[in-house]
């Protein structure tokens, strides 16, 4: 198949490509050290943002690398936008899993992440779907940014704001959610949601983001690590009593 990245044409065959995933949008595969996302049929999904070329540029201008965001876009023989590259995340094989990490490491890692945030209030880029497109390998990674809402040709000042309060929500419920909250994965999304809400009301009340929250219960509770915060702290008791 022929395809054209950056103008410029390539005669690929994905046969011999290696695959990295697949999902109900496309198929990615490592292409040349990229990741190469082509989407199926052509065609954008039911509930997806318009995926374009200029929403592609944008993403390819915000310098994160804890977000994996397309750099470059590629086109069929018709012009048509079928799919996108990005960079592929670094390979890394941690020796522990994140609950079982030097608690500081984990500290740093949620840091980071943080850390890029502001590039996407600025941007006015709201972010979406976090907790089915992560990897935490030491660091966390997250990926495949199809859903993120764009609404930076919105003059509105109102909305770097909301969307700046929004991603800070959103963060901070991923990390609630995966990091202390994780053995209710399986219950119902409602129910999960007014837990995160009350966990927020009890935990939040002189913090702002996640990683203070961990400064704070790793200083309190002087453990060295997540899962023993979790236990000291007696938090899946506490949420019985909400």
């Amino acid at each position: 198949m022929k395809i054209y990245i950056s103008g410029k044409a390539y005669k690929i065959n994905f046969n011999e490509l290696v695959k990295i995933g697949e999902g109900e949008d496309g198929i990615v595969y490592n292409y040349n050290g990229q990741a190469l996302k082509i989407y199926h049929n052509n065609k954008k999904i039911l509930g997806y943002p318009e995926i374009t070329k200029e929403r592609i540029e944008l993403f390819a201008e915000l310098d994160t690398s804890y977000f994996i965001l397309p750099r470059e876009y590629a086109l069929d023989k018709d012009g048509l936008l079928i799919g996108t590259l990005s960079p592929i995340i670094k390979e890394a094989k941690p020796t522990k899993t994140v609950l079982d990490e030097q608690i500081d490491t984990v500290i740093n890692s949620v840091k980071l992440v943080y850390g890029e945030k502001d590039i996407f209030n600025k941007n006015k880029v709201l972010l979406n779907d976090l907790d089915h497109n992560f990897l935490y390998n030491i660091f966390f990674y997250f990926f495949d940014s199809d859903l993120y809402s764009v609404y930076t040709n919105l003059s509105n000042p109102d909305y770097e704001t909301i969307v700046t309060n929004a991603n800070d929500k959103r963060l901070n419920d991923f990390f609630i959610s995966n990091l202390i909250l994780y053995r209710l994965s399986k219950i119902d999304s409602i129910e999960k949601e007014e837990i995160i809400s009350n966990f927020t009301q009890l935990y939040f009340r002189d913090c702002s983001t996640f990683y203070e929250l961990l400064e704070k219960l790793s200083k309190n509770c002087k453990c060295t690590n997540l899962r023993d915060i979790i236990k000291q702290e007696k938090i899946y008791q506490k949420i019985k009593t909400f």
